[in-house]
Order: structure tokens, then C-alpha cells, then sequence
């Protein structure tokens, strides 16, 4: 069986209004949604405000509050028929954080089906 990575960030979830949410609460800064990946958000917030930010984002709370991306549960679902689907994100999310936040039901129908869950362990 074939195996695939699927990218959570801007794939399955969109995390950039969460991390402008967290701007505006926490630092008082207005930062266009576009704007938050790491790349342009650095040299707006700094460097240790956006790994802060990213903590929040990409563990469990922060996850719960991103929206799906249109139609992306809809493409795994039909992938994981062929395949197993694996979701990637950042290496310092807690293990499984993010991927056991959408499993947990927050409009997420199909990864607790689709996904395995490892724990930490290599498939």
C-alpha cells in the first residue's frame, strides 16, 4: 500500500488566522492572515514571539481553533482508499498534538479513520 504525507499547515488546516489571532491577543499587533508564515512574520514579531506563537498554534488548543481548508478531508478521505495518510507538521509540535486535535471530531469526519497514529514510533 502506497503511503502519503499531507502536510497540516495551509493543507489540511488553515492556521494563519489562528497565529493572527494570537498576534492581536498577545502582542497587540494587527498582522494580515497571509502574513503569519514564518518567512514574513519573523521580521514583524521577531523570532522568539513567532516560536510562541507556534507552540500555541500547533498544539492541541491551538489546532482546535484552525478551520479546514475547503474540500482537504474530502481529498484524504478518498487518498486513504488507496493509501495511508499520514499528516506532517512541524518536528517541535508535541507528537501526534495536532494530528490527535483534528482527530478529535472538530470537523474533521475522516482523519480519525484515515490516520494512523504512531505515537512517536516509525511506521
Amino acid at each position: 500500500m502506497k503511503r502519503i504525507g499531507i502536510d497540516y499547515d495551509g493543507t489540511v488546516a488553515n492556521t494563519s488566522e489562528v497565529k493572527a489571532g494570537w498576534i492581536r491577543e498577545h502582542l497587540g499587533m494587527e498582522i494580515h492572515p497571509w502574513k503569519t508564515d514564518r518567512t514574513s512574520c519573523v521580521p514583524l514579531i521577531g523570532l522568539e514571539n513567532y516560536e510562541r506563537m507556534s507552540q500555541y498554534v500547533y498544539e492541541r488548543e491551538g489546532s482546535l481553533r484552525a478551520r479546514e481548508v475547503a474540500d482537504s478531508l474530502d481529498a484524504i478521505e478518498e487518498l486513504a482508499r488507496h493509501s495511508k495518510i499520514f499528516i506532517v507538521t512541524r518536528p517541535s509540535a508535541s507528537p501526534n498534538s495536532v494530528v490527535s486535535a483534528v482527530a478529535s471530531g472538530k470537523g474533521a469526519r475522516c482523519l480519525h479513520r484515515c490516520l494512523p497514529l504512531h505515537r512517536g514510533k516509525r511506521p
